[in-house]
């Protein structure tokens, strides 16, 4: 089944300031469980919107697409990009200090926004401003930071910004369990490590 609906597509990197030479672009990320095809889909800013491509493009679940102001500009930049590399109908330039992105879909809802203000971050020219977690706001100054990548950016791959939840880990400090021995193997010690947002049943069976 294809999504052509809302919620699933999130604005997850950009390039507001470029190196010399090199375009500015957008990257959204798909994070639902099918496919979604951006037909029809539109980009705006404050001050114009345009559409995304009258084609059907279609995003995998987990997949990225690349929104280009002008790919020909430098098209090795993005050669080793696994995704579509798009060039919207039209494109108005992104401000270095505070700029509105809006993506909405093909019925005109606003599937993500993202409003960022002068002072979120420094500008660092060349290097793009990457996601932290697609499961906060989109809104929040904390969950954007400049990518660490070699590149600079990281265009059709995983953010280097992305936060990785740790394994579950469970450590138990005192193996020699001895209940009841009036000594120091009578206590059982355990570190126990969850995920974030992670949560643990503990039963005790009747005696």
């Amino acid at each position: 089944a294809l999504r052509t609906y809302a919620s699933t597509a999130v604005i997850s990197e950009f390039m507001q300031d470029p190196a010399t030479g090199k375009p500015e672009w957008i990257e959204l990320l798909n994070t639902g469980a099918d496919s979604i095809s951006l037909r029809g889909w539109s980009l705006a800013s404050e001050d114009a919107s345009f559409s995304l491509s009258q084609l059907s493009v279609f995003v995998p679940p987990g997949g990225f697409v690349l929104l280009v102001e002008d790919p020909a500009l430098d098209a090795d930049y993005f050669a080793d990009a696994l995704c579509p590399v798009v060039k919207p109908l039209g494109w108005d330039p992104l401000l270095r200090d505070g700029d509105v992105i809006v993506l909405r879909d093909a019925q005109g809802k606003t599937v993500d926004s993202l409003c960022y203000g002068e002072g979120w971050f420094p500008v660092k020219k060349g290097v793009s401003v990457e996601r932290v977690s697609v499961g906060r706001a989109s809104n929040s100054p904390s969950n954007w930071q400049h990518s660490s990548a070699a590149k600079g950016a990281t265009p059709g791959f995983k953010n280097s910004a992305t936060n990785v939840q740790s394994a579950f880990k469970l450590n138990v400090k005192n193996r020699r369990f001895t209940p009841g021995c009036g000594c120091e193997t009578e206590k059982l010690f355990i570190d126990l490590h969850l995920p974030s947002g992670g949560s643990l049943i503990i039963e005790q069976p009747d005696p």
